[in-house]
């Protein structure tokens, strides 16, 4: 949800206390679900995989290996303390710690899945419907390959797919 909507949805609620609670719950839902679900780090990562397992074989693609890799802490941007010089402004005796944005604990998990489509239209289909559904997937690599040169039928296909995970 936006902060348009946000403040939207606060204006609707009124201004008491207990209105502005839940327009915070509604965008912590909203937030919810385009996050990968699942509580240990390990089951989230499961099912990631199992969607994007899901969508490579619905759209008649054959799997060939999975696997699930590390994942990551998403990189916050560092917000400067007050009085601290701006980055164009930074002199080597001025260095000061930053602290990262406040907020929750993302991490960034990744499945590499290698299958053999029958064409490239389900290869459109699988990344159409990779990239437009929630929760958000994104198609990080793509290496897509012809079988048989001779007969430009099936192609071998990896993808490497990451979503998010909000970590405790």
């Amino acid at each position: 949800m936006e902060a348009t909507g946000a403040i939207e949805a606060i204006k609707k609620l009124g201004d008491t206390a207990a209105g502005v609670a839940e327009a915070i719950k509604e965008q912590g839902k909203a937030q919810d679900v385009t996050l990968i679900s699942g509580e240990p780090i390990s089951l989230a990562s499961e099912n990631l995989r199992e969607l994007v397992k899901g969508v490579v074989s619905g759209r008649g693609g054959t799997i060939s290996s999975e696997r699930i890799g590390k994942s990551e802490d998403l990189e916050k941007p560092t917000v400067a303390p007050p009085g601290a010089a701006t980055p164009a402004a930074k002199a080597p005796a001025a260095k000061k710690a930053t602290k990262p944005v406040a907020g929750p604990k993302l991490q960034v998990l990744s499945v590499s899945i290698d299958s053999v489509l029958p064409d490239t239209s389900a290869l459109s289909d699988i990344l159409f419907s990779l990239e437009t559904r929630t929760p958000y997937i994104v198609a990080k690599e793509l290496d897509v390959r012809v079988r048989n040169f001779r007969e430009p039928r099936d192609l071998m296909v990896r993808i490497d797919t990451t979503g998010l995970f909000e970590g405790k």
